[in-house]
């Protein structure tokens, strides 16, 4: 793919924010298993940095976004571009409120339960990987249009092993003797580990109509 001077200025924007947005996740991440390991000062540490981190890649997407609206790209992809951005910013979003909702609703956790309470966290934040993969093989213009699709395929792949993961999960929950409402808060946990996955699945979706639209 042939780029103009905008586009390049995008799309170097865009590997630093996707740099930024990977430590946010794995800040998220090494925050929820610090919780998990029952170190919350640590915890809380890494998730105060998550924040900071995805303050920071919203003010490289802003930038973005300006010069998206200043002409960078065809209109046909001009809003595809941008749709692209703010999804995977949601994966940035939810890795840090998950963080929020671990630290501030301070779930409890059955200590039978925990190892698969961090499988489940670690294989939904690092669906990231693949989808930064599948950008920057995307934005460097040298990789056909499989290559790209097979990185969004690796995305698609690990959310299926982070449903597998849920439901097992669930079903150990509802199993325990502890009572309704901690199995319903347990439940509460599990969902905002796993919208990271949700989100990250979505934005490859998007990368992919736009690799369709730009190839060729």
């Amino acid at each position: 793919m042939f780029f103009f001077k905008k586009e390049k200025e995008v799309n170097k924007l865009l590997q630093e924010y996707l740099d930024v947005a990977e430590e946010c996740v794995d800040l998220g991440k090494e925050s929820i298993q610090k919780y998990l390991d029952g170190e919350t000062n640590q915890a809380e540490s890494l998730g105060s940095q998550a924040f900071d981190k995805e303050t920071e890649a919203d003010t490289i997407r802003y930038t973005i976004r300006d010069k998206l609206f200043s002409g960078a790209y065809l209109p046909l992809v001009r809003e595809d571009i941008y749709t692209l951005i703010d999804n995977v910013d949601k994966v940035c979003n939810q890795s840090e409120e998950c963080c929020d909702f671990f630290l501030y609703q301070q779930p409890e956790f059955p200590d039978t339960l925990i190892p698969e309470f961090k499988a489940v966290a670690k294989a939904s934040f690092e669906t990231y990987y693949p989808l930064k993969q599948s950008i920057l093989c995307f934005l460097s213009g040298e990789c056909s249009l499989d290559e790209v699709r097979g990185y969004s395929k690796s995305v698609g792949m690990k959310e299926s092993e982070v449903d597998k993961l849920e439901r097992s999960l669930t079903k150990k929950i509802f199993s325990t003797d502890i009572e309704l409402s901690r199995k319903l808060h347990l439940r509460r946990s599990i969902h905002r580990i796993i919208a990271v996955s949700d989100v990250a699945e979505n934005a490859a979706d998007t990368l992919n109509l736009i690799a369709i639209k730009t190839s060729g």
